[in-house]
């Protein structure tokens, strides 16, 4: 599978025809973060801002293409209509997503190949770095699944960059099953189930410096689709991983590691 990037910016707009037409996605996400930052055995507490913190993050999104590239994929404009984010006891946390958009490549069946004007939506007070699993969620790519519940492997992939190059390039190698037919909301759909590894690698600036991220971790979740209209009508998700980075240099080096888990749900209007 070929991985575009960046390149949105520098077609021409005779390649593009305006696609009218939009959707908007609610999405509630429970998020817990651990830090740990060590130098050698001892622990570095000045290092670890996230330590132990549970919070929720509510946002409602909406999906506009705006234009077709001449390879078939479609460029779509995601707007956070509204966006907050509280710790579990209800206090607001800083956030200013709400009314920022990004631009999504991505193939009909919702392949992601580039996210345009990631910049908007990255620095330390909007948090797309950290919640990028975002992006799947409003372009689920679901593979072609059998009736008898076999399995289907699908790559999901998903580039949250800067124009520094600075941020995330994101896979999770999934399997897929139809699980069956069982009731939501007012009538039938179809209960897609997906599970897999996730990884991550990128940079991301701390003060002045860049600094190398790792991360591994697990993605499982479920999809509804309406038996009649074959529409996505929902969808739960379990998503967790454990990031790295090495802050500083030399001998005043520190390890961070941070533990990442976010679950919740997509509901669509």
């Amino acid at each position: 599978m070929a991985l575009v990037l960046g390149c949105g910016r520098h077609l021409s707009p005779d390649n593009l025809v305006v696609v009218p037409n939009e959707r908007r996605v609610t999405i509630h996400v429970d998020a817990n973060f651990h830090t740990v930052a060590t130098r050698g055995s001892e622990r570095i507490a000045s290092l670890e801002p996230w330590t132990d913190t549970a919070c929720a993050l509510d946002t409602t999104i909406s999906v506009t293409p705006t234009r077709t590239f001449r390879d078939g994929s479609l460029g779509s404009v995601l707007r956070f209509e509204t966006a907050t984010l509280q710790t579990r006891d209800g206090a607001p946390l800083p956030l200013e997503l709400e009314g920022r958009t990004v631009e999504l490549r991505r193939f009909a069946d919702g392949e992601i190949l580039d996210v345009d004007f990631a910049e908007h939506v990255i620095a330390s007070d909007r948090l797309l770095g950290v919640f990028d699993l975002l992006l799947p969620l409003v372009s689920p790519f679901p593979p072609d699944l059998p009736k008898d519940h076999g399995k289907v492997h699908r790559l999901l992939v998903w580039p949250v960059l800067d124009e520094e190059r600075h941020g995330w390039y994101q896979r999770a190698e999934t399997d897929w099953v139809l699980a069956g037919v069982e009731p939501f909301g007012k009538g039938q759909a179809n209960r897609l189930e997906y599970e897999g590894p996730w990884t991550g690698e990128g940079k991301d600036p701390v003060g002045t410096v860049p600094v190398g991220l790792r991360s591994r971790g697990h993605v499982a979740g479920v999809l509804w689709y309406d038996t009649d209209t074959l529409d996505l009508v929902g969808q739960e998700f379990h998503w967790r991983r454990e990031v790295s980075w090495t802050a500083g240099r030399g001998e005043a080096a520190a390890t961070v590691t941070q533990d990442q888990e976010f679950s919740g749900r997509v509901t669509v209007p």
